[in-house]
């Protein structure tokens, strides 16, 4: 059995906190035998939770030299490269996490979801420049839109679980504004990383009541984009919070 070295003293009183999917925990955690394909899982999710573009990308390398995942092999006695690379492998084949080796260029980690794969799919075919997966300035891609996901699969996919009270929030946002404010709205709290719903409220009360073009901050406006922008392999700019 293994021990923890030292007793943990206790978080602090404001927490920083990692987004997992609640999928991960109901049809992914259940089958995970191997701990290095588990700290993998933790540590990616936690590297792309650091992210700014959407959707999210972290490079391979950024992962595999992780000081904090190679802390958690060295503490079983393990080589970290070596089990990096493997846990990365059985991740990849069990296909929580998605890799895209661009034409020219090193290979990037995303989050397998729909936006992911689209955007996989276009930086493999050279379509699309690489996400600020390594800590650069953000790159916009002139990729089209295509359809949106319905306000309700594009909060679960990148803000959180859906309750009783958010169900009845977004059917009233649904009401209240244009139908591509709202993914335009999250996309934009995503882009910030405040994965929450007051955030992207906020941006639509703002836009309602001074106007869409003139309801964004002035030291960085953001530009009128088409209906379902954010479904799209586009990176938005980054934003300051609110």
């Amino acid at each position: 059995m293994v021990r923890c070295m030292a007793q943990f003293p206790g978080f602090a009183g404001r927490l920083d906190y990692v987004p997992i999917p609640k999928a991960f925990y109901s049809d992914v955690l259940p089958r995970i035998t191997d701990s290095a394909e588990l700290l993998v899982c933790l540590h990616l999710f936690r590297l792309l939770a650091a992210k700014r573009g959407y959707p999210p990308a972290v490079a391979r390398h950024l992962l595999l030299e992780d000081p904090l995942l190679a802390a958690g092999f060295t503490s079983l006695g393990r080589d970290h490269v070596a089990e990096a690379t493997r846990g990365l492998s059985l991740t990849l084949e069990c296909g929580v996490f998605l890799q895209a080796a661009p034409p020219r260029g090193e290979p990037v980690l995303l989050l397998n979801q729909p936006a992911s794969q689209r955007a996989a799919v276009a930086i493999e075919r050279g379509e699309a420049p690489l996400p600020d997966a390594a800590g650069g300035q953000p790159q916009r891609s002139s990729l089209p839109p295509v359809a949106a996901a319905d306000i309700y699969t594009l909060y679960e996919e990148n803000i959180g679980m859906l309750t009783p009270i958010i169900v009845e929030q977004l059917a009233e946002a649904e009401r209240d504004y244009p139908p591509g404010w709202i993914a335009e709205a999250i996309g934009i709290a995503v882009a910030a990383n405040q994965r929450h719903w007051r955030y992207a409220s906020a941006i639509l009360q703002r836009w309602k009541q001074k106007g869409k073009n003139n309801g964004a901050p002035k030291r960085n406006p953001i530009p009128s984009r088409p209906t379902a922008d954010y479904s799209t392999w586009e990176t938005p700019r980054r934003r300051g919070a609110s």
